[in-house]
């Protein structure tokens, strides 16, 4: 019996292999790059964890500017009230106006804390 099977020549074979692509040698294997995207597949979550707490750490702060405003404004309010008990009539009419003034933004801070 004879067989048609020719015998491989080392040389013929290392110039086939030479021809393919990297993707072609390495088909049965995964590509080497599957490791980093799953490594951020993992860390994209941490990611917009992340995000969103610092987007709540700055409405935060903003929150308790808006506060220490609203403190001061009160403050102010209150010591203008005790002022116009002694004063004259004239110059009570130019601290009221200040004062309703600083009471309106006062409200207007106050709407904005409660939101």
């Amino acid at each position: 019996m004879s067989s048609s099977i020719k015998p491989i020549d080392p040389a013929a074979a290392a110039g086939l292999n030479a021809n393919k692509t990297a993707n072609e040698t390495s088909a049965g294997a995964d590509p080497p790059s599957s490791e980093p995207s799953f490594h951020l597949s993992l860390s994209r979550p941490s990611q917009e964890k992340r995000k969103r707490q610092t987007e709540i750490e700055d409405k935060r702060s903003q929150l308790d500017e808006l506060v220490l405003q609203l403190q001061h404004l009160k403050s102010k309010a209150m010591r203008e009230r005790w002022l116009l008990q002694g004063m004259s009539a004239e110059e009570a009419e130019v601290r009221q106006k200040q004062l309703e003034q600083d009471e309106e933004r006062g409200r207007s801070l106050e709407d904005l804390i409660h939101r």
